[in-house]
């Protein structure tokens, strides 16, 4: 989304259940850590800028790692 100056990246572990939300300020990928190996979780990204927010991307469904970088950027693009 252009001018973009934050996300807000929706998490759950249902894709329809995205109750928590990190907003990410002036970066276009964010390091998630919080995950557990025994779980799968879903996440949904919109973007802000001065004229308000984006729809939000599709549901992505993400296998446990060591941990994600969520590429902001390209999956708002997505949407």
């Amino acid at each position: 989304v252009a001018n973009a100056y934050a996300y807000n990246i929706y998490t759950g572990l249902s894709p329809d259940k995205l109750y928590n939300c990190i907003m990410v300020h002036d970066a276009n990928e964010y390091y998630y850590k919080a995950m557990d190996s025994e779980k799968t979780y879903y996440f949904s990204i919109e973007a802000v800028n001065e004229n308000g927010v984006s729809e939000r991307s599709p549901v992505q469904k993400v296998e446990w790692s060591n941990g994600i970088i969520i590429q902001l950027q390209h999956l708002c693009q997505k949407a």
